[in-house]
Parts: structure tokens; C-alpha cells; sequence
């Protein structure tokens, strides 16, 4: 599963407290201002909409996955209430996560795409892709300052071209020369053609440097003490 959302719902005389444990995917929260405020939740089981006063998250998780990552995610999804996933045990699949995976895997397989195309040409590879030595975060980091917005759509988009770079990468030519993309362009393609067989097991958990990641001419501007200028 993609994880489940500690939520606590507690009325609004403070007695009481409500755990529910939801599938990201299958939260639908709408939830306004002030103490009165209404939250429905989606039980798992019914998928019936749970009436609540004020809820707040316990834990939040806000991690940002790659359409790769995704798609590796919905086919193991798939084959685990298929039965193709080794064990041989099928399950009933619920209307709506048979949906949400109908949709989602044909979103991401089609043709004009590029993601199924990744994960077929590394079935067994997605962590190294993201961290360890062999990521692409690490080879671009120590020499380029890109952010998170950045990378994601590196992974998603791969592109091939120095036009596609600089629509992924924001005000790229006032930040980088012709020669830096081709560069970066050229490590991309350099991470996402490494042969598997030859990375070894287990170097997405190696401990790494710290590497730099302030983009270049983002410094902070401190607000001088003594309040606003008068005019």
C-alpha cells in the first residue's frame, strides 16, 4: 500500500478520540476553518462517508513520488489481488481501487509515455534510481543546484533534448551555460541507461555526504530588526 494516515478525530468537547487508518488513496477530506468544522472520511470497509467534528493529522506524510515510482506501485498493487504476485492468492478487488488502478495504469502505460518504458527496462530498480550513489539526485547534486520540483520532473519527463531541459528546468539559461545542460542532459541519460546487473545489491541503503542543495542566488533576505521603513 502506499501507506496509511494516522488520523485523530476528537469532538468538539475535547472527549473522546476516533482512530481511523486510511489509505492515502482512499481519503477524501474536506474540512473548513474553526472548531465546528466537518471532515468526512471514507470507512474501508463500507466506503461510506464518517461524519466527524475537527480532525487533525498525527503524522503527516508528504514525500513526492516519481510517476515511476507510482507505476511500480500499481502493478505490484495489481498483482497482489490478481494472485500474479508469487503467492497464488487471489483477493476480491474493491469497485474503486479496481478503478483508481484501471485508470492509473493506463494513464502511465500509454504509448506517448515513457514511464512504462522505464519500469520495464528496470523492473527491479527503483530505489537506486533515487538514492544511494547511483541516483540521479547524486549525480547532479555535487555539481548543479536543482530543486525538488526539478528532479521530479527530470525522473518523469527524461528528457532527451536541450529544449526539453530548459522547460523542466526554471530560468535555465540565466542559471546554466549551453555547455552545463548538455552536461546534465548527458548524466541523465547516463544514470537512466545503467545496466542493473551492474549496480550492486544494497547501495541505496549506504549512508551518504550530505550534499548541498541551496539553489545558487537563493539567499535568504533577513528582515531588518526595527520594524517597517517609516515613509
Amino acid at each position: 500500500m502506499l501507506g496509511a494516515t494516522d488520523l485523530v478525530a476528537a469532538d468538539s468537547t475535547g472527549k473522546g478520540e476516533v482512530r481511523s487508518f486510511l489509505p492515502e488513496w482512499e481519503e477524501a477530506i474536506y474540512a473548513s476553518q474553526g472548531a465546528k468544522s466537518k471532515t468526512f472520511l471514507f470507512d474501508q470497509s463500507s466506503y461510506l462517508p464518517l461524519n466527524t467534528n475537527a480532525m487533525q493529522y498525527q503524522r503527516r506524510q508528504s514525500a513526492l513520488l516519481s510517476n515511476h515510482e507510482v507505476l511500480q506501485h500499481l502493478r505490484q498493487e495489481e498483482a497482489e489481488y490478481h494472485g500474479t504476485d508469487g503467492t497464488d492468492r487471489k483477493r476480491h478487488l474493491p469497485s474503486g481501487l479496481n478503478h483508481m488502478l484501471r485508470d492509473g495504469l493506463t494513464y502511465l502505460q500509454t504509448p506517448d509515455y515513457n514511464t512504462a518504458a522505464l519500469a520495464d527496462t528496470h523492473p527491479a530498480r527503483p530505489m537506486t534510481l533515487y538514492k544511494g550513489p547511483h541516483s540521479l539526485y547524486h549525480t547532479l547534486a555535487p555539481h548543479y543546484r536543482l530543486n525538488k520540483a526539478e528532479y521530479l520532473q527530470l525522473y518523469n519527463l527524461r528528457p532527451s533534448t536541450q529544449v526539453t531541459l530548459e522547460l523542466v528546468i526554471e530560468e535555465a539559461n540565466s542559471r546554466f551555460t549551453d555547455d552545463q545542460l548538455h552536461e546534465i542532459l548527458a548524466k541523465c541519460q547516463q544514470v537512466f541507461d545503467e545496466e542493473e546487473a551492474e549496480i550492486p545489491d544494497g547501495v541505496e541503503d549506504i549512508q551518504m555526504a550530505k550534499v548541498k542543495d541551496k539553489l545558487l542566488g537563493a539567499a535568504k533576505k533577513g528582515r531588518k530588526k526595527g520594524g517597517r521603513k517609516k515613509a
